[in-house]
């Protein structure tokens, strides 16, 4: 979900994984293809369930943060539920937002980014990065199980199973 400009996409497709990308910014696709990276489509994150069933969801390089808002990232948690298999597991990251950090409430950061790769510059767009507290109560009202938490520095990886 959100593959960028593929690095992660092209790392899983050269180990022989069946992987399909998208992000819904039209630069980032251009690069994939452009890069050889098969499998990659500009598409709303509305749509994941288009690729439905799939065995694993990542959402990673804190590409979960960029759906903008707290209920934004618990719709899209849910649907990256429903898009599973029985079996299913969700892997993404984000920035551990303490007091010091915090702008939109206890454990909320907003800010305003874009991708940059190489020469060629997205459009800005918002991110919503959130401590890894909130992370376990949005994850279990979207129907998630957190199986392990890593932690490195102050980024966090979250591994979750469906429940």
């Amino acid at each position: 979900m959100g593959c960028g400009p593929g690095r992660i996409l092209k790392l899983l497709q050269l180990h022989g994984q069946d992987a399909v990308g998208f992000d819904i910014d039209q630069v980032v696709v251009a690069l994939c293809h452009e890069r050889g990276i098969k499998n990659t489509f500009v598409e709303s994150y509305d749509n994941i369930d288009r690729f439905s069933p799939v065995d694993t969801v990542l959402w990673l390089n804190r590409t979960l943060c960029t759906a903008g808002s707290l209920p934004r990232i618990e719709s899209l948690l849910t649907s990256s539920r429903l898009c599973c298999s029985k079996e299913g597991v969700l892997i993404f990251d984000s920035v551990e937002v303490g007091p010091e950090l915090a702008n939109d409430g206890p454990g909320v950061l907003q800010t305003s980014v874009h991708f940059r790769y190489n020469k060629k510059v997205g459009e800005p767009f918002g991110r919503t990065c959130f401590s890894s507290n909130i992370a376990e109560r949005v994850l279990q009202t979207s129907g998630w199980k957190v199986t392990d938490t890593i932690r490195d520095a102050d980024v966090y990886t979250m591994v979750c199973k469906t429940a």
